[in-house]
């Protein structure tokens, strides 16, 4: 009798989003705020957080509550401190994230990304 090996499926990616909660962009954030809870009903890896100059992740706002409370909550400053400037490269999503292996790549400086 000799083995049948099955091909070992590919693990499924954890998705991570991202979301600037600071005043300058409120209302915008609101609307990605839902599109979060949407992807977090849909999908069973996403891991959500948001940002002004520190990172807070809010998974578990998004999986337990009700779209609207979850939205005030992270917009609130219950996860972060709203009371500073945005800050895109002050932090890395990989620090609130470190057991995940599908973090986003960090550049360090915003959205230009190097070569």
């Amino acid at each position: 009798m000799v083995p049948q090996f099955r091909r070992r499926r590919p693990e499924r990616p954890e998705v991570i989003v991202l979301c600037d909660v600071s005043d300058s962009v409120r209302n915008a954030s609101r609307m990605m705020l839902l599109f979060h809870h949407t992807l977090q009903s849909l999908f069973a890896r996403v891991r959500s957080f948001v940002f002004v100059s520190d990172i807070g992740e809010v998974t578990k706002y998004f999986k337990d509550l009700d779209v609207d409370e979850a939205i005030d909550l992270a917009t609130a400053g219950k996860a972060i401190s709203l009371a500073s400037n945005s800050n895109y490269g002050a932090r890395s999503p990989t620090s609130c994230a470190t057991s995940s292996a599908a973090s986003p790549p960090h550049h360090g400086d915003g959205d230009r990304r190097r070569p």
